[in-house]
């Protein structure tokens, strides 16, 4: 099958464009409420709490995003209210699982090296529409389907991974190392020239936040081009079934 990347990916984000609202906030709200939840644990001195309310939002969150933007593909109608409560309360949970499990077995793989964890990270990325699609599977079932569909497929799901986080990977690292230089330069007195100093310190500064502003950016436009990934190799799917 022919994947055509580059209207893919023009594809996604004009869908994020049209559907900002949604899938910027489903992205946004949640980690404000994560700020404000913190806070509170904090004032009342229950921080061993701290880390669970990190790993429901940074497991959960893309789950969410996926799930959401698949729907607006598939004309369903969408609100922004409904995309925080993921349609229903048997449906939050299942859906958690499966990005509970999902994260568990990349994981697993990345323990032996990185790249086999992004690898599997590919192979299991169709998992929230296929669990979507399908209520009567479970997350289990949801994983080894989106396995054997990305089979052969990966390469172009690396690809658009590659195109959207790149740059602000990059970004965050220049930003890193510049602060890192200047600090170290200011903590042992190393005499260099002020302005660089300065230059390094503006750098690290900024950089950063534009490599946070571009992740977000290109985050929902990711998810989206993965949703469309999916339903073009459905179509596939299913034209071979038939023919």
């Amino acid at each position: 099958m022919f994947i055509d990347r580059k209207q893919m990916r023009k594809t996604a984000d004009e869908l994020v464009k049209n559907n900002a609202k949604v899938a910027y906030g489903i992205m946004v709200v949640p980690f404000i409420i994560i700020i404000l939840v913190r806070i509170v644990i904090s004032l009342l001195d229950i921080y061993y709490l701290v880390d669970v309310i990190n790993l429901l939002y940074i497991v959960g969150v893309p789950f969410l995003i996926s799930i959401t933007l698949f729907k607006v593909i598939k004309s369903e109608e969408i609100s922004f209210k409904k995309s925080l409560s993921m349609e229903n309360k048997d449906n939050l949970l299942r859906y958690y699982l499966g990005a509970l499990l999902l994260n568990v077995y990349a994981f697993l793989w990345t323990l032996l090296f990185i790249i086999p964890g992004l690898i599997k990270s590919f192979s299991y990325s169709m998992t929230p529409f296929i669990m979507k699609e399908d209520p009567s599977l479970n997350a289990n079932q949801a994983i080894t389907r989106s396995r054997e569909m990305m089979d052969g497929y990966k390469k172009d799901i690396f690809f658009i991974y590659f195109r959207y986080y790149i740059l602000p990977v990059v970004l965050m690292t220049i930003g890193v190392a510049a602060y890192s230089v200047s600090f170290v330069a200011l903590l042992f007195g190393i005499e260099v020239v002020g302005a660089y100093i300065l230059s390094l310190l503006v750098l690290g500064i900024i950089s950063p936040i534009i490599a946070i502003v571009l992740f977000i950016r290109n985050c929902a436009r990711y998810y989206a081009a993965t949703a469309i990934f999916y339903e073009k190799l459905t179509r596939e799917n299913t034209m071979k079934d038939v023919f």
